[in-house]
C-alpha cells in the first residue's frame, strides 16, 4: 500500500473500528517512531477505503487536504525508524487491509493461525457465506477440501453423514418482508451438488426464514413467519402504539415430510398466535397478567417495535425429549416447545408429554418478558444459535448459545455461554414456587471482549473433543476454543467465490457448523482423505 502525501481526512463515519490488538509487535518497538508511523498508516487505510466508489456513495466521504509541512515531519520520522518497525507496519498493514476486504483472504485459498504441514485439529467445518452462491467444507488450516454451486443465493446449510447437504435459499417473495434472515426456499443436494429436493414455502401470507432442522425421521423442520393484519394484531390485544406498519409477523414451526423434488407435505404445525398473553384489554381474549401466565408470550413485550416483533432466528431438537428449542432475539429468550403433542393439541395447554400443549415448556434469559424480573436478571443479549449438546459430548444436555452482546444492559462485546437448565433426564423442567421459570446456570463462558463482537449473525457449538467452535459471523471469525479456553485454531479468512451476486457480504457467516472425518459414511471420507 503506498504512501499518500496528503490526509485523507474524512467527514463523518468513513472508517468502522479497526482492531489493532491483533497485531503483534515485536518488543524492541521504538515508541517514539510508532505513533506517527501508526497515524500516517491508518490515514493511508482510510484514504484508499473511502475511494471505493460504494463506500463513498454510502458514507459521503471527502477527502481534505492538509499540511504538507505536517507530513513532511512525519515521513522524516518514518523513515529514521528502524527495520523492525518496518516489519510491524507491514503486519498492521495486512490485518487493516484484510478487515477493509482489501487483503488477501479475498482469494480462494485459505489462511489460517494454523500451521500448513500439521494442522492442529481434525474438526472440519461448513462455511455458508451470505447471500453466497458458494458453501465450503474447510480444515483447520482454512483450505477448502470440497466446493457446492449453487443458481440462487443462500445463507445457511448443514451436511450429513451421506454427503448431502440442506440449504436455505433466497426467494423472489423475501421482498414481501420486511425482515433479515429471509429466505423461502430449502435446497438439498449430493455430494456432487445434484439437486434431491427444492421446496419453497414463500408467499404473501408466509416465508420460511433463518433456520431449519432435520429430523431422524427424515422430516424438516422450520421457522416461518406468519403475517397478520393491523386488524388482527388489534383484535388479539396489541397496543396500537406497538404497531408500527399495517401488519405483524408472528411465528410458527413447520413439520414438513419432503416428497418427490419439490413436494412436502406439512404433518405438524406450531404458531405462536395460539399461545398469547394479554394485559391491554379486558374485552379481549387472553387477558391476565403476563407473569400470571408464564407459558405464554405477551403480544405487548416489545423492546422494539416492528413488524418482525419475535424473530426467532435459531431451532434445533431434542430426539429423546421430543422437545424444540427455538431462539427468540428481539424478547432476548430461549423457548423450549413440545414437540410430542398433535396439531391439535399443539393449538391448546393441554396434551403432549409435557401436559402443556403448545404452551411453553421452559423459556429463560430475560424474566422482563413475562413480568417476573428485571434489567438486572436478564442472562441473554441478542442472542443466536442456541442447541443442546449432544449425548456424548462433554456437557451432554446443556444448551450452547452465541451472545451477540446488542441487547441492554450488555452491548458491544459477544461471548458464548454453556446453560445447564432445570430438568430432570426426562425433560420434566422445575419451576419456582410462584410458577415463574428457574433460571439456569452457566457452566463456562467464553468473550474476547470488544475484539470478538458480531451485532448479528453468528453460532457456536460444542464439539466431541471438548472444545468449542465459535463464528463470529460479521468478522468473519472462526475460532476453536479448548475448555480452559485456549485458542486451537483460528481464521478470519473471507471466502469469495468465483461468481458472486448482488448482495453479497463479502464473506459474512450466519453460522459454520464443524464436524469430524468419522461423522460422515465411508465413501465420503474416502473422499475428504
Amino acid at each position: 500500500m503506498a504512501l499518500l502525501g496528503l490526509d485523507a481526512a474524512i467527514d463523518g463515519e468513513c472508517f468502522p473500528e479497526v482492531q489493532l490488538a491483533k497485531a503483534v509487535y515485536p518488543p524492541n518497538l521504538k515508541a517514539a517512531f510508532m505513533f506517527p508511523r501508526l497515524v500516517l498508516f491508518m490515514h493511508q487505510v482510510r484514504f484508499r477505503f473511502c475511494r471505493s466508489g460504494n463506500f463513498r456513495r454510502q458514507h459521503r466521504c471527502r477527502i481534505q487536504p492538509k499540511s504538507v509541512t505536517i507530513w513532511t515531519a512525519w515521513l522524516a520520522f518514518f523513515f529514521l525508524s528502524d527495520a523492525t518497525l518496518a516489519t510491524a507496519q507491514q503486519r498492521i498493514t495486512q490485518d487493516i487491509a484484510s478487515e477493509a476486504g482489501l487483503g488477501p483472504e479475498n482469494v480462494q485459498a485459505g489462511s489460517s493461525d494454523a500451521t500448513k504441514d500439521a494442522p492442529p485439529s481434525s474438526t472440519l467445518v461448513l462455511v455458508a457465506p451470505l447471500v453466497s452462491k458458494y458453501v465450503y467444507l474447510i480444515n483447520a488450516n482454512a483450505e477448502i477440501l470440497h466446493r457446492w454451486d449453487f443458481e440462487i443465493t443462500g445463507s445457511n446449510a448443514y451436511l450429513f453423514p451421506d454427503g448431502t447437504l440442506m440449504r436455505s435459499s433466497q426467494e423472489p417473495e423475501t421482498s414481501l418482508y420486511d425482515g433479515r434472515g429471509s429466505f423461502g426456499r430449502i435446497q438439498k443436494v449430493d455430494w456432487d451438488g445434484k439437486l434431491l429436493w427444492d421446496f419453497k414455502y414463500a408467499d404473501e401470507k408466509q416465508l420460511q426464514h433463518h433456520d431449519f432442522e432435520l429430523l431422524p425421521n427424515g422430516n424438516v423442520l422450520f421457522i416461518a413467519w406468519e403475517k397478520l393484519s393491523k386488524e388482527q394484531a388489534l383484535s388479539a390485544g396489541r397496543r396500537s402504539e406497538k404497531l408500527t406498519s399495517n401488519e405483524l409477523y408472528s411465528e410458527k414451526i413447520v413439520e414438513v415430510r419432503p416428497s418427490g423434488l419439490t413436494g412436502g407435505e406439512e404433518v405438524w404445525v406450531w404458531r405462536l398466535w395460539d399461545h398469547l398473553v394479554q394485559d391491554a384489554d379486558p374485552q379481549l381474549p387472553n387477558y391476565a397478567a403476563p407473569k400470571d401466565r408464564p407459558r405464554r408470550v405477551d403480544v405487548n413485550f416489545a423492546m422494539t417495535p416492528r413488524a418482525d416483533w419475535i424473530h426467532m432466528n435459531a431451532i434445533d431438537y431434542h430426539p429423546e425429549w421430543d422437545q424444540i428449542i427455538v431462539s427468540a432475539r428481539f424478547d432476548d429468550e430461549l423457548w423450549v416447545i413440545d414437540h410430542s403433542t398433535t396439531t391439535a393439541e399443539a393449538r391448546t395447554g393441554q396434551g403432549g408429554r409435557g401436559g402443556h400443549g403448545g404452551d411453553l415448556l421452559y423459556r429463560m434469559g430475560n424474566p422482563q418478558a413475562y413480568g417476573a424480573g428485571t434489567l438486572d436478571d436478564k442472562l441473554i443479549f441478542g442472542q443466536h444459535d442456541c442447541r443442546w449438546i449432544l449425548p456424548g459430548y462433554p456437557g451432554a444436555g446443556d444448551i450452547t448459545v452465541f451472545n451477540n452482546g446488542t441487547s441492554p444492559p450488555r452491548t458491544g462485546f459477544s461471548s458464548v455461554e454453556q446453560f445447564h437448565l432445570p430438568v430432570s433426564a426426562s425433560g420434566q423442567y422445575t419451576v419456582n414456587p410462584d410458577g415463574s421459570f428457574r433460571s439456569p446456570e452457566v457452566m463456562w463462558s467464553y468473550s474476547r471482549g470488544q475484539e470478538m463482537f458480531s451485532f448479528r449473525i453468528s453460532g457456536a457449538e460444542r464439539l466431541k473433543s471438548g472444545n468449542t467452535l465459535i463464528c463470529s459471523g460479521d468478522q468473519p471469525w472462526i475460532l476453536e476454543v479448548a475448555p480452559d479456553k485456549s485458542v486451537v485454531w483460528q481464521t478470519k479468512h473471507r471466502f469469495v467465490g468465483p461468481a458472486e451476486a448482488e448482495g453479497f457480504e463479502n464473506g459474512a457467516m450466519f453460522r459454520a457448523p464443524g464436524y469430524t472425518l468419522d461423522y460422515f459414511e465411508p465413501h465420503i471420507q474416502a473422499q475428504l482423505k
